[in-house]
């Protein structure tokens, strides 16, 4: 029973002990393969984020808008056709198609021309950051790689690239998953109009605009 309890002994020992675990390559491959992992997800996310806003996000928030407003006048004229008369209504009715919406052409112009420059401007940073940071990854690399030929006898390692760029892909792949999934799910169908408030002040307006 003590040999058997020794024998134990001494193997966790060996397992505490051992680097079966340990990162056997040098310290300067760990350090570059950090940074270079670092620079890849700053690639990688800044042109996901970029994508994301002005692609998707954008469009999400246009719909959700126009639906969100529908909702507010639709609710707002139910409320009013509840306590109008029949020739109020169509009093009212009369008056609205009067109505003729100002011409915003040339200020939708200039939202547009501002939304597009953004985008451009957008792209070409993004770009720039992307150039830069391959122009550094693939620096590192080659030095590092180089080191490892003139010092073959010395078992001298390199950063696996490819190893790196998977595991930033896969990272990234949760990310978007979880993005999308929130943006659809929740944020789609988000009402950020509170048609309470709304209507309050919307009635209130007309009788102000009644009594003056």
């Amino acid at each position: 029973m003590p040999k058997y309890a020794n024998h134990i002994s001494e193997g966790e020992e060996l397992l505490l002990s051992g680097d079966v675990f340990d990162d056997q390559r040098g310290k300067g491959v760990r350090t570059t393969e950090f940074i270079i992992s670092l620079l890849i997800s700053i690639c990688f996310f800044s042109s996901f984020i970029a994508f994301y806003f002005f692609f998707i996000t954008a469009q999400v928030e246009a719909t959700v808008v126009k639906k969100n407003i529908d909702r507010v006048i639709n609710e707002l004229f139910g409320d009013l056709n509840k306590f109008l008369s029949p020739s109020a209504r169509q009093l009212v009715h009369f008056g609205f198609q009067q109505l003729k919406a100002p011409n915003l052409s040339t200020q939708d112009k200039l939202v547009q021309e501002k939304n597009h420059g953004l985008v451009i401007q957008t792209i070409q940073l993004t770009s720039l950051l992307v150039c830069v940071s391959a122009l550094i990854i693939l620096l590192i690399w080659a030095t590092m790689k180089g080191l490892a030929k003139k010092n073959a006898q010395s078992h001298v390692d390199y950063p696996d690239i490819l190893r790196i760029v998977k595991e930033n892909l896969i990272l990234l792949g949760f990310v978007i998953a979880a993005e999308l999934l929130f943006l659809f799910a929740i944020a789609a169908n988000h009402r950020n109009l509170d048609s309470n408030d709304i209507k309050h002040k919307a009635i209130q307006t007309i009788r102000n605009f009644i009594n003056n």
